[in-house]
């Protein structure tokens, strides 16, 4: 069986040209959710036959397979849109997300595996309306009861389509956690960078408030490799102009993997795994 992968790297023509191949061939495609977007509206714009051909009821997929899916959280985001053209037989969504977390979103799942399974109303009547309601922290006692009874039901319901899997699955598979902490100091390159970046920052917080997100994403890069940092295109604004004294790129410089003792670090790992 062919097994066809895109990435971000692949054009959007290459794609067109693999799918097409695809759903005359058969196999397993594995696409991302933003790159089917983008080869629907290529498909739309520049080969609209090919589009209805492909993507059309009169061609179903066998099987199709969501990761991340607490992603389909909405009916109206074009990642949905594009998975619903798809007609696929059988829908799998897999999510390390607890959907629980947020019941509209959950309904909104459960809508795109098996459609009209709940009317979205209904379900926000029955289940949202009584069960977020008991999760005010002035909630009446018999408004918690019901809303355990809610949940209960709920669960039971959608039990044969909602598979819940913990941990205790693979502690049989999976030899014990072992976490080691290790400090590890900067190059001297990343040093060097440090000082300048602690240097440029004092000079411009005296007296004055700055961006202390900004500030740590560049000293997070600073500490995972200069060449992040190098890499990083500062906007034109007053927080941007302030780093990008140290964001210039010496002249010559070239990546190596010694200017960052963590990532050299990681490679022994590798190296003897």
């Amino acid at each position: 069986m062919k097994v066809s992968f895109f990435d971000d790297r692949v054009p959007t023509q290459e794609r067109a040209r693999v799918t097409r191949e695809w759903f005359d061939n058969g196999g397993v495609i594995i696409i991302g959710y933003e790159s089917l977007v983008a080869l629907q509206k290529y498909l739309r714009k520049h080969q609209p036959i090919d589009e209805e051909d492909l993507f059309g009821p009169s061609n179903p997929i066998d099987l199709l397979i969501c990761d991340e899916a607490h992603r389909i959280k909405s009916a109206e985001r074009d990642q949905v849109k594009a998975l619903m053209k798809l007609h696929a037989d059988r829908r799998l969504l897999l999510t390390g997300t607890p959907m629980q977390n947020h019941l509209l979103e959950y309904w909104a799942m459960v809508e795109f595996t098996v459609p009209r399974y709940f009317e979205r109303r209904t379900f926000q009547q029955f289940f949202i309306k009584p069960i977020t309601q008991a999760m005010a922290h002035n909630a009446h006692q018999t408004d918690v009861s019901i809303a355990k009874k809610k949940t209960y039901t709920l669960i039971r319901e959608l039990e044969f389509i909602v598979q819940r899997k913990d941990n205790m699955l693979l502690r049989k598979e999976l030899p014990p956690i072992t976490e080691l902490v290790i400090t590890v100091p900067l190059s001297k390159l990343q040093l060097n960078l440090y000082e300048d970046f602690l240097a440029e920052l004092r000079r411009f917080s005296e007296g004055k408030a700055f961006n202390l997100l900004q500030a740590f994403s560049y000293a997070g890069k600073i500490c995972s490799h200069p060449e992040l940092l190098y890499m990083s295109t500062t906007s034109n604004t007053e927080g941007g102009r302030k780093f990008a004294k140290i964001c210039q790129r010496p002249e010559g410089y070239k990546p190596k993997t010694e200017d960052s003792n963590k990532l050299s670090l990681a490679a022994e790992i590798i190296l003897a795994a």
